[in-house]
């Protein structure tokens, strides 16, 4: 009895040890949420210019039909 209450045990730290630690929902948002503004920065390189982050001043938005189609397939991707 006591031996399988052991095994068990060591099975379950072994379990434990082997699996990655898990994010807490709200560390998710957090990610989520810094991943789709540098997203949206991206693609809106105007917005990016007017909140101060310079990494786009050389880029002009791209207003094709098919530059739209890509962007809202990429914003789908975020839910």
């Amino acid at each position: 009895m006591k031996s399988a209450f052991f095994r068990t045990v060591v099975a379950a730290a072994l379990l434990g040890a082997s699996m990655p630690a898990l994010a807490a929902p709200a560390d998710d948002l957090g990610q989520l949420i810094a991943e789709h503004w540098q997203w949206v920065l991206k693609e809106s390189p105007i917005l990016a210019s007017s909140v101060g982050d310079k990494r786009y001043d050389d880029k002009l938005p791209d207003i094709s039909l098919a530059a739209a189609d890509r962007a809202a397939a990429q914003a789908g991707e975020f839910i």
